[in-house]
């Protein structure tokens, strides 16, 4: 599934989860963003779910609800751009 179907699906009102290989950002989000860059953490898969969308600049991006409590992100939310999904998403799926 690549974003343009994440982003049809989020607009009928659906949750989409992904599959993803974890980078160093995504343990400590900038505020309510995860900012890429950083390598891939090995052997970092993990699940979780699109619940938002936004734009900026014409580019999207995708909010994220993570398991990993209230502490990460912005109350275990935060936002990924669709390069970060695009370049890290092993799988998506639908919830």
């Amino acid at each position: 599934m690549d974003t343009d179907e994440i982003i049809r699906r989020l607009r009928e009102g659906l949750v989409v989860g992904l599959g993803l290989m974890l980078t160093h950002a995504f343990y400590a989000p900038d505020g309510d963003r995860i900012r890429d860059g950083a390598p891939i953490v090995p052997q970092s898969g993990h699940a979780v779910a699109v619940v938002g969308l936004g734009w900026e600049e014409e580019e999207a991006f995708f909010l994220i609800r993570n398991s990993w409590g209230q502490a990460w992100g912005q109350n275990g939310s935060a936002w990924l751009s669709a390069d970060y999904i695009q370049t890290h998403a092993q799988c998506a799926f639908g919830v």
